[in-house]
């Protein structure tokens, strides 16, 4: 990675500016966008599947079959790959496939435009199941409670999605099992005696290992709910229950030690994980929704994790979250109408949207008292009750790893890295709310780049609370100066041919006669002024688990056309990490 360092051009603060592109494989991502687009299944407008079990029988020539004796369902899997692709590793190197990717596409953003990043997404991990959710108008604009019965689909699709990627597992496992029986009985008889000699030895090793953690109860505390961990049952569980202390190896237990998959590379190991990436403040809404309907259900159940619904690995933000105001608005419904009709219309669409927002916002804010549904959605995605369904138990995914994974997670949470403020026992060791990639940029007309980075500095702040760690920040282009308001970027991209002039000029015209809307009830003001994110210390950016990504020209919701190489470069630098 080549990198340099410059002057930021916000307020007391130095960023560095890391070029992302050269250290990951530019290949794979051009490959991927000279490839025809992938043919999801729809299973409705806009909602659209990708299957990597799925096959069309008959499709391999000879088979007797031809398109017209296909379903519908048949014709709308990807052609192109009859097989299976279940069994594909992950193409990135060192990371492990999610089981799930989730899309939330940017309002009214067309299928044609989503497939790009779903072709992406296909090319790196062949063997995940991927869920494209479209957004409009109508439904940006819908009541919270019609938003979550649309996400209920969604639900359904990541339980199935589950169950297979267990299922594959579990079949894995069995696989193993045989591979390892054969190999020991092709064994001499000397070998087959040593063999044993050594499962013995590592067997009363892992028994001293346990015995000697047995002394005290390990306790995993995560969003103020504790949970205790007999290391007793997990001795059990990893050395076969009573016969645990026997010294003699057991197959049932060997069997239970083939779940563990820690000797293998990353990208060769099952799928694993739910990975969410939600396009501008349309995407956005939909996330928001499909929080608010899992968090429910948790709640409901008594806060008894759904087992049948994959931990979330991260998740990404393209070009948000914003916080709405007039002039965004305005911009945002209009944007159809930009091709359709004449210039002059499109003003008038938007001097109307634009008051008709101010009037509303200021009846919501001033009148009624409450928050925009803007604000709500900010403060949810940085909740970690929201959260809660999917990640408050990730310890269960470390105790997957077995007890020497267990081991570690212990000793960071009672012992490391000691920062902060006293205060009460064992610390904090886990993330409130999973690690976050942002990626945005000055030239966004949509979404203000100060409220993408105040949002993360709060995710920051929750993600870890009690510990002094700021977002880590990351610019992919050099800054061509400015006030530092935002309104430069927008220029320079206006200049630059990535932004319409004429919306550039709107942008900076109504926001002369915007107000926030945000003094009751934003969070985001109670400190007042906010320090943008810098370069923190190497310890500090060691435990972030928030990353801005920033550009200087790229258009709302397009920064993978405007910089393609840099922008997958971004997302496979980060999943290495998540």
């Amino acid at each position: 990675m080549s990198t340099t360092t410059q002057p930021a051009q916000t307020k007391a603060a130095t960023a560095k500016t890391v070029r992302i592109s050269e250290r990951t494989d530019e290949s794979l991502t051009s490959r991927a966008a000279n490839a025809p687009a992938p043919q999801l299944q729809a299973l409705n407008p806009f909602l659209h599947i990708y299957d990597p079990t799925a096959t069309i029988e008959g499709s391999s020539s000879g088979s007797g079959h031809d398109a017209s004796t296909l379903t519908t369902q048949q014709q709308a899997l990807p052609l192109q790959h009859p097989r299976s692709k279940a069994h594909l590793p992950s193409q990135v190197a060192g990371v492990r496939a999610p089981a799930v990717i989730l899309l939330f596409g940017f309002m009214d953003g067309p299928l044609r435009i989503m497939l790009k990043y779903a072709s992406q997404y296909l090319a790196r991990f062949p063997s995940s199941f991927l869920i494209l959710q479209l957004s409009t108008g109508t439904g940006f604009l819908a009541d919270q409670g019609t938003r979550s019965g649309r996400m209920q689909k969604v639900v359904s699709l990541l339980e199935r999605a589950q169950d297979r990627a267990e299922a594959r597992r579990a079949l894995r496992r069995q696989i193993r099992s045989v591979e390892r029986r054969a190999g020991e009985r092709s064994l001499d008889s000397d070998e087959q005696r040593r063999l044993r000699k050594l499962k013995k030895h590592q067997q009363q090793r892992k028994n001293s290992m346990s015995m000697s953690q047995s002394q005290s109860s390990l306790s995993l505390s995560t969003s103020g709910l504790t949970h205790s961990v007999s290391t007793d049952s997990v001795l059990s569980s990893s050395s076969g229950g009573e016969g645990g202390g026997s010294g003699v190896w057991d197959e049932d237990e060997e069997d239970e030690a083939e779940t563990d998959e820690s000797y293998l590379p990353a990208e060769e190991r099952t799928p694993s994980g739910l990975l969410i990436h939600s396009f501008s403040d349309g995407g956005g809404r939909n996330l928001w929704a499909l929080l608010n309907e899992l968090s429910s259900a948790y709640q409901a159940q008594g806060q008894q994790r759904n087992s049948r619904l994959p931990f979330v690995r991260g998740n990404i933000f393209d070009s948000s979250p914003g916080l709405q105001n007039p002039t965004t608005s305005s911009i945002a419904f209009t944007m159809p109408l930009v091709k359709r009709y004449p210039r002059w219309i499109v003003w008038i669409a938007r001097i109307s949207v634009w008051w008709y927002v101010r009037l509303a916002l200021w009846w919501r804010v001033y009148v009624q008292r409450q928050p925009t549904d803007s604000q709500r959605m900010r403060a949810a995605l940085n909740s970690p009750l929201k959260w809660a369904w999917g990640w408050k138990s990730s310890t269960e995914q470390e105790v997957e790893e077995g007890v020497e994974g267990l081991g570690k997670i212990v000793q960071q949470q009672q012992g490391g890295s000691g920062g902060g403020g006293g205060g009460g026992g064992a610390g904090r060791p886990f993330m409130q709310i999973p690690p976050r990639l942002y990626l945005y940029s000055k030239g966004d007309v949509l979404i203000p780049w100060k409220r993408v980075e105040e949002h993360a500095q709060d995710a920051a702040r929750i993600q870890l609370p009690g510990l002094r760690v700021e977002a880590e920040l990351i610019v992919q282009e050099q800054a061509d100066g400015g006030n530092g308001d935002g309104t430069s970027g927008v220029q320079a991209a206006a200049k630059a041919g990535a932004v319409d002039a004429e919306l550039a000029k709107w942008a900076a015209l109504s926001a002369k006669f915007d107000s926030s809307f945000s003094s009751p009830h934003d969070g985001n003001k109670k400190d007042g002024a906010r320090r943008p994110p810098h370069a923190s210390s190497p310890r500090a950016q060691e435990r972030a688990g928030v990353r801005l990504v920033r550009w200087e020209k790229a258009p709302h919701c397009d920064i993978g056309r405007h910089d393609l190489s840099g922008y997958w470069a971004s997302v496979d630098e980060w999943l290495k990490g998540v």
